[in-house]
């Protein structure tokens, strides 16, 4: 299937500013450059059957909302990677400051967005959730490797006590 735009439909949708050549590939457009037909391909809900082509009709919103947490939490990672290595030395020069700092309040925006996003999952009921569950199995959001990750470059460690995970905040 094509991916691209038709040339006319290219045409009306490009920007002008592509024209002076002050693309960094020619004829990138906004579609290839996000990978918007492969974004939107991602969404496979499993209730999808022979028998029931369309699904269960909230299962697309839990998973959409449940990608969109696991983008955040990938910019969420790499805003952390970048302020740690800025203050990986042993003195902090204060030139890079407002740089941490910027980064820093972005994690917090975004971290508000995470939380609002709730909102939007608690429209879909109890009940509605329990039409699809079954076919999710023993699959969890407790089970997001890089909110686990975030957890860790956070500070919070698993112990163990009784064979059940406790989780506790480390300060060095």
């Amino acid at each position: 299937r094509e991916t691209r735009p038709p040339a006319l439909l290219r045409e009306r949708m490009s920007c002008p500013l592509g024209r002076d050549g002050n693309e960094t590939k020619e004829n990138l457009h906004y579609l290839e450059y996000l990978k918007i037909p492969d974004l939107l391909k991602l969404q496979q809900p499993l209730s999808r059957t022979t028998e029931n082509p369309d699904g269960v009709h909230d299962e697309h919103l839990f998973i959409l909302i449940h990608q969109v947490y696991e983008l955040w939490f990938k910019q969420i990672l790499h805003e952390l990677d970048s302020i740690m290595d800025l203050m990986k030395s042993d003195i902090l020069d204060e030139s890079l400051m407002l740089t941490i700092n910027s980064r820093a309040n972005r994690i917090v925006v975004i971290l508000k967005i995470v939380v609002e996003q709730i909102k939007v999952l608690e429209t879909m009921t109890p009940l509605d959730f329990l039409d699809f569950r079954h076919f999710l199995s023993q699959s969890s959001g407790f089970q997001s490797l890089q909110f686990r990750m975030l957890e860790c470059k956070l500070g919070v460690r698993e112990v163990r006590l009784d064979r059940r995970a406790v989780f506790a905040i480390t300060i060095d």
